[in-house]
């Protein structure tokens, strides 16, 4: 069974990995949640899964200084260049979409993280109402002290 060793870029962060699955696949993966839309797929596919795993393993070691979390590295000049050298063979490049973000996307994302913080500011204030109801000694305190004493602060 083929293997592949993929590169995906998203505008200044390139993610390195192997899989024994469709390199689509590993890529809709990827985006759930993720904010943006990767730019470009770089592939090499090897005739083992061993060998995939091997070649990811050496880029991932020749990009440590690179590396910003797990298998996230910043772009560097000739990344795809530099990659091809370390594997012995050419990698093929697709363009799937695009770095470019709308004002829209981005509101849309803001949108998304605020209505997240607000639903976990009321689920704090329903507990320090509950709180509050059932004792009546909280009653004089702020609340920022009844959130401390009761969902921890």
């Amino acid at each position: 069974m083929t293997s592949s060793v993929y590169i995906f870029q998203f505008g200044s962060n390139i993610k390195v990995g192997a899989t024994s699955r469709s390199v689509l696949e590993r890529l809709s993966a990827i985006q759930v949640g993720f904010p943006y839309k990767c730019d470009e797929i770089y592939i090499a596919t090897f005739n083992t899964r061993a060998e995939a795993f091997f070649y990811e393993k050496e880029i991932h070691e020749k990009f440590s200084e690179y590396r910003t979390n797990g298998e996230w590295f910043l772009s560097v000049p000739n990344f795809q260049k530099k990659v091809e050298k370390i594997i012995g063979k050419k990698l093929n490049k697709t363009k799937v979409g695009g770095y470019k973000h709308t004002i829209g996307d981005v509101e849309k994302s803001k949108e998304r993280i605020m209505m997240k913080n607000r639903k976990k500011a009321l689920k704090k204030a329903r507990k320090i109402e509950v709180a509050m109801s059932k004792n009546p000694l909280l009653a004089g305190l702020s609340n920022d002290k009844i959130a401390n004493f009761v969902v921890g602060g």
